[in-house]
């Protein structure tokens, strides 16, 4: 996988694109979407819920969300019933495409996660725990920052 290409196939192919809604969120949204960042303690940061991309069952069950705030993935998250299906993978993929069409002089994509693997797995590289402090406000100050868990990924577009 080129570090431009962040999927090898289009996730349109994928079994589990074939049983899912994918849509912006709406108001009505709010309480799928709170509830699957409560799986995760994640917290929404005031993100309108129409700025969520939701991944729905065509039955209905919302099985995943993610957000952004400019190029930085904010929030993902995927019931834990769902995980390791694919739908991380079709949100991330749609959010790189949404962050590419807005913000065209932007050349990478970073997140702060405490779950590096799967931003790893899908072309995402490790920065060193320093560039915290250049991209969040709030890592400048932190007393915890030694010991923080977060771990900053970028990819370059």
């Amino acid at each position: 996988m080129s570090q431009n290409e962040l999927f090898i196939n289009d996730p349109a192919e994928s079994e589990i694109f074939k049983k899912l809604n994918i849509y912006y969120g709406k108001i009505s949204d709010g309480g799928d979407i709170d509830l699957l960042l409560s799986f995760y303690f994640l917290d929404r940061d005031n993100i309108p819920y129409d700025d969520f991309i939701i991944a729905r069952l065509k039955s209905g069950k919302t099985v995943g969300v993610i957000s952004n705030k400019e190029n930085e993935v904010h929030t993902i998250a995927v019931h834990p019933s769902y995980k390791n299906k694919g739908i991380g993978k079709i949100l991330l993929y749609l959010m790189t495409d949404k962050i590419k069409k807005n913000y065209p002089d932007k050349k990478i994509i970073f997140t702060k996660t405490t779950s590096p693997d799967f931003f790893l797995k899908c072309g995402f590289v490790s920065c060193k725990n320093d560039f915290k402090k250049e991209f969040w406000n709030e890592c400048r100050t932190c007393d915890k920052f030694d010991i923080c868990t977060q771990k900053v990924l970028i990819y370059k577009l």
